[in-house]
């Protein structure tokens, strides 16, 4: 029976501590998730893109609205909730935007902020003229401790295959 219990409680744990390594700021305090919806009420366009998740496809989102609200079950902390529209779908392939496709999808939930990436930098390619400009990590734009698993790619902006 002891040997039962343990594996239980170890299956738990493991279970418990795969979860928590998946979310890695959905929970902030008070002040980030203040700082994001701030920003985020100014840039109203962002990728969703799970860079650890195997398979995730990046998705463009047109923000309609944003806030935070507190954690039921974890007090002190809030998370950022968005509804939008998905504006576009794609791949990411070595640092690369492929596969985009238009779309018009209804979006409403937490974000963990982790895997949320924004416009950053920005050029003109002299050879094609179109504007190149890198999708980095939200958190890490912020100053947040994150890692979202991938490296900053193009940003998708103004831009259809």
């Amino acid at each position: 029976m002891k040997k039962v219990l343990l594996f239980i409680y170890l299956g738990l744990f493991f279970q418990f501590t795969a979860a928590s390594a998946q979310c890695q700021l959905c929970n902030l305090n008070e002040d980030q998730a203040q700082k994001v919806v701030n920003y985020l009420k100014i840039n109203q366009e962002v990728i969703l893109y799970a860079g650890c998740a195997n398979g995730d496809i990046a998705r463009k989102l047109r923000i309609n609205t944003i806030k935070y609200r507190p954690v039921a079950d974890n007090p002190g902390y809030f998370q950022v909730f968005m509804e939008g529209t998905v504006i576009a779908t794609f791949n990411i392939q070595n640092q690369s935007t492929i596969d985009y496709v238009e779309t018009e999808m209804p979006f409403s939930g937490v974000v963990d902020i982790a895997y949320v990436h924004v416009r950053s930098g920005g050029y003109i390619d002299p050879r094609t003229g179109k504007n190149i400009w890198d999708a980095v990590c939200l958190g890490i734009y912020l100053g947040y401790n994150c890692d979202p698993c991938v490296d900053p790619f193009d940003y998708p902006y103004f831009y259809a295959e």
